[in-house]
């Protein structure tokens, strides 16, 4: 979950530009636009942070090799789900932005 945490932070600096793009094709204050690079460039920084911690932290025959899992991404936040989402119950919720689990696209 961690790293998924950690991948869904890295888009959200993106995602979180598009906004601020957005804001100001709109005509929005550039203070507040401002205010919303800031907030993407602490999305980066989270992501970081939690990849740092799993290099640091998480155990070498703990860190899972995924490649051959399939891959899901919340259509929200960007959080990658690696293994079968559909072995999940259906009241499943993305664990980063709570919506429910049939906003998930298979890549």
């Amino acid at each position: 979950m961690v790293r998924g945490l950690s991948k869904a932070e890295f888009k959200g600096k993106n995602n979180i530009n598009q906004l601020a793009d957005k804001l100001a094709e709109l005509g929005v204050d550039d203070n507040a636009i401002a205010q919303v690079r800031e907030f993407a460039i602490q999305e980066k920084h989270h992501g970081e942070v939690t990849k740092a911690i799993l290099d640091k932290y998480a155990p070498k025959d703990a860190k899972e090799d995924d490649s051959n899992k399939p891959v899901y991404v919340c259509s929200v936040c960007g959080f990658e789900y690696a293994g079968n989402l559909d072995e999940e119950s259906e009241d499943y919720k993305c664990p980063i932005c709570g919506c429910a689990k049939g906003v998930f696209q298979k890549v």
